[in-house]
């Protein structure tokens, strides 16, 4: 009797989820079209206009510094309390414990933060400096999927 019910379930869910998943599927890709449209338009406009990806570039090395800085910082003053408070020994073993493992996960923290903004820069100079060679995809892409 349950293997009748679940199967009646599982036919009348079939197409509205299968419709569901194909609906989703379809509007990731056109956001991932979307995206690299975007990415492809600003890559023409700094190779027009070099000073603008210049810009572009030092502001990813601005966001580096300005939010890993004071983290690094941060992190330095932490390891020297720890290295001090063990002469001294006025905090638990547990406690220089919990100091040394939050210093680390301080430094993924500011690693992870670098990687994301200086592999944003590196992937649109990698792209402005091969331009040409994803102009051509892109007209090869346009004539193989010509837009209704």
């Amino acid at each position: 009797m349950l293997a009748f019910v679940l199967g009646l379930v599982a036919n009348l869910l079939t197409k509205p989820i299968q419709g569901w998943l194909d609906s989703r599927i379809r509007s990731r890709a056109d956001h991932k079209l979307r995206y690299a449209a975007e990415v492809l338009e600003k890559a023409k406009r700094y190779k027009e206009h070099p000073e603008e990806f210049h810009a572009f570039q030092l502001e990813s090395l601005v966001w580096m510094i300005r939010y890993t800085g004071p983290l690094i910082l941060g992190t330095g003053i932490l390891v020297v309390l720890t290295l001090v408070d063990r002469e001294h020994t006025s905090l638990s073993p547990a406690t220089l414990l919990a100091l040394s493992f939050t210093c680390m996960l301080i430094v993924a923290v500011c690693a992870l933060l670098i990687t994301r903004w200086g592999r944003r820069a590196l992937d649109m100079a990698f792209i402005v400096r091969n331009l040409p060679k994803y102009e051509a995809l892109e007209e090869s892409a346009a004539e193989a999927h010509p837009e209704p």
